[in-house]
């Protein structure tokens, strides 16, 4: 069974008591595939973005990328490493 029916059969198992108004037996709520139209894209250009994380737009062969450099102290640690040793 792949996860989306096994989702579905949870949700559907899933009752709403008879004391909240609803149907008795009825379920929370249907599981729906909702496909990405697209309509969640930032309203924020690269540049602003760049602007406030101190970063700048770049425009390469395979288009616009956003670079923020970071410095940090070689005593510094990222994980178990130090910073130095990379």
């Amino acid at each position: 069974m792949d996860l989306a029916s096994r989702l579905r059969t949870i949700v559907r198992s899933s009752r709403i008591p008879a004391a909240s108004g609803a149907r008795a037996g009825g379920s929370l709520r249907e599981l729906t595939y909702e496909p990405d139209d697209g309509g969640y894209e930032a309203g924020i250009t690269p540049q602003r973005l760049g602007e406030i994380l101190g970063g700048r737009c770049l425009s390469t062969r395979f288009g616009e990328c956003l670079v923020v450099d970071r410095r940090y102290e070689a005593d510094r640690r990222h994980g178990e490493l130090h910073v130095g040793d990379c």
